[in-house]
């Protein structure tokens, strides 16, 4: 492009003249601390009702000068796979209600992601930190992460109950098989 980032900072890529959808002006990168350029601002996505933290072009400037803000500026969209585990992990770390359609999607990428050898790792990381599979505890519903308490499934694939061997004991949690089974 005509701004290209093996030129030493063309004064273009780190200018603060991008409206974004929120109003402000931004830079289109910010330098890193190699040399290296970072974007600061990406080209609009469908949904940017999750990622407060990101900034992306005004969607009317993006799409009257589609041009400029891909092929001279080389502006993206946010990486996919990095922008849903910032997604999760702000989802899951707090006390927040979770839409059972949102949740069964995202249990589907982690899935999606967990068989791909390029993110297996990543994902691992990230749901190692977080309250993930929706369990029963008693009468009531609790997301849990399985690397931090027990989970079991009620019944062993053989048909032994699980949940009748621990009746008595309480801090006990078991998947919400019938959720995921109802939902996808």
């Amino acid at each position: 492009g005509a701004f290209s980032k093996n030129r030493y900072g063309s004064n273009m890529l780190t200018a603060v003249f991008i409206k974004t959808e929120k109003g402000n002006f931004v830079s289109p990168y910010r330098k890193g601390d190699n040399g290296t350029f970072i974007p600061n601002v990406f080209i609009p996505i469908e949904d940017t009702s999750e990622a407060e933290d990101l900034e992306f072009v005004n969607s009317t400037f993006y799409f009257s000068h589609k041009r400029f803000f891909e092929e001279i500026l080389g502006l993206q969209k946010p990486n996919e796979f990095e922008f849903f585990l910032k997604r999760i992990q702000k989802r899951y770390s707090g006390n927040g209600i979770i839409p059972n359609e949102i949740h069964i999607q995202d249990i589907r990428s982690i899935l999606q992601y967990l068989a791909s050898p390029d993110h297996k790792e990543q994902i691992l990381n990230v749901i190692k930190s977080i309250s993930f599979i929706r369990c029963q505890e008693n009468t009531s519903i609790a997301f849990v992460n399985p690397f931090k308490t027990y989970v079991y499934f009620k019944t062993t694939d053989k048909g032994i109950s699980i949940e009748g061997y621990f009746k008595n004991v309480s801090d006990r949690y078991f998947v919400d098989q019938d959720f995921y089974l109802e939902n996808g």
